[in-house]
């Protein structure tokens, strides 16, 4: 199965259209207060759905009460939800949709909050710093579970990675940008093309592909 890719911080409905019809498999609204890709939630309802026919829609929060986070869920018909911060507790395990954990990567992985609750984990180096970390320590996980890799990721770094790691999952935000929450076409379609090039095996020697 070829990697999928998750276009991340979007902040406009032009860049949400950009990332679904370039074949983003997800795309990533950060509900966190603080970032600088922070979504604006009026209007958010009417751009939301050009998004139902190509892709699923992921909140990602950072230290937000579960109150608040369902509240969001629920309006917006979110289909996951990315814990970025410190959450944990049994609660969060009982949410109405599928969770993406994140889990920051320093020396090592360090272990999971919600064993066996999470859809699906996520590594990165920190939460949306754009930074990278050693990617060789991604690999074992990626094997057992599905795993975004994020971090650092851009056109030039993601072939690489996909190949290294072979993730269930691409996660990129300011690798596609050209400022803070605005999406470069150019880095987007680039990207994409990035992954789907390395997810797809090389033919054998001599022969050429068709």
């Amino acid at each position: 199965m070829s990697t999928r890719i998750k276009i991340c911080g979007l902040t406009r409905a032009d860049d949400m259209r950009l990332a679904i019809d370039e074949g983003a498999d997800y795309v990533g609204l950060v509900f966190a207060d603080g970032s600088p890709r922070r979504v604006d939630e009026s209007g958010l309802d009417e751009w939301l759905e050009s998004a139902r026919d190509g892709a699923e829609v992921v909140g990602v929060f950072r230290d937000q009460s579960l109150s608040r986070v369902l509240e969001i869920v629920e309006h917006f018909d979110l289909d996951f939800v990315q814990l970025h911060g410190t959450e944990a507790g049994d609660a969060w395990k009982q949410l109405p949709v599928r969770l993406i954990e994140s889990r920051i990567v320093g020396e090592g992985v360090p272990a999971a909050r919600f064993a066996g609750a999470a859809w699906a984990q996520l590594l990165d180096a920190g939460a949306g710093s754009g930074t990278s970390f050693d990617w060789s320590l991604a690999v074992e996980l990626a094997r057992a579970e599905r795993v975004f890799l994020a971090g650092g990721l851009d056109p030039q770094t993601v072939g690489d990675a996909v190949r290294q790691v072979r993730p269930f999952a691409v996660d990129v935000a300011s690798g596609t940008e050209s400022a803070p929450g605005i999406k470069d076409p150019e880095r987007v379609r680039a990207f994409i093309q990035a992954v789907r090039s390395a997810a797809t095996p090389a033919p054998p020697s001599g022969e050429e592909s068709t």
